[in-house]
């Protein structure tokens, strides 16, 4: 079994599995283009998704700020300042992952407090295995993915095991999430995903 590095590519049998290409055309659809970060990639695996800001592997997302006049990720269940105006972003984001799970557990934790402080205006999440709507329920974030639009593809994804080569069918299937109160991009969400599958409006509780 390889080591799994932090980046846009990940699964517990290769670290090179990049966001699909009808996800990030979702994404930017959504978003109305490239988002403004991913916190999880590398310039190689950018040339997919745009970004206008990256994070990679070494520089760690949970440790950098995701605007740089934000709180540290470490220090976000204590400094919950709210975004100044004009201090919010847009977030693309494919987690990294690891056999148990904790790292999407922590990208998903802080993803959420930048949004709730303002510091993201909108986010495009993508679930690599829809277990995960089941256990980010109970990872103390302040919020999770049914909580929030969520589309579930028909169909398996294939990600990416480069940025020209499709990798084999994956075992399980994936879902993405919007985090946004835009009801714009909500729609444009909605209307999008259902090329891929059913999309859900969130749960009232």
């Amino acid at each position: 079994m390889k080591a799994v590095k932090r980046s846009a590519a990940h699964s517990a049998e290769t670290d090179q599995h990049g966001t699909p290409l009808e996800v990030v055309t979702l994404i930017h659809l959504t978003l109305g283009g490239p988002p403004d970060l991913d916190p999880a990639t590398s310039p190689a695996w950018n040339d997919l998704m745009q970004a206008r800001r990256i994070i990679t592997a070494d520089q760690d997302a949970l440790v950098t700020p995701w605007h740089p006049d934000a709180p540290a990720p470490n220090r976000l269940k204590t400094d919950r300042r709210s975004a100044p105006p004009g201090h919010a972003m847009t977030v693309g984001i494919n987690p990294p992952g690891d056999p148990r799970g904790g790292l999407v557990a922590a990208f998903w934790r802080v993803l959420v407090e930048y949004y709730l402080g303002g510091w993201v205006t909108a986010a495009v999440w993508v679930g690599f295995n829809v277990e995960q709507l089941s256990r980010l329920q109970r990872v103390g974030a302040r919020s999770h993915p049914l909580r929030h639009p969520t589309c579930v593809p028909s169909e398996r994804i294939a990600y990416r095991r480069t940025l020209t080569e499709l990798g084999e069918d994956p075992p399980h299937a994936s879902f993405i999430t919007l985090l946004s109160r835009d009801p714009r991009q909500i729609e444009t969400f909605a209307a999008a995903g259902a090329g891929l599958g059913c999309v859900t409006n969130g749960c009232i509780h």
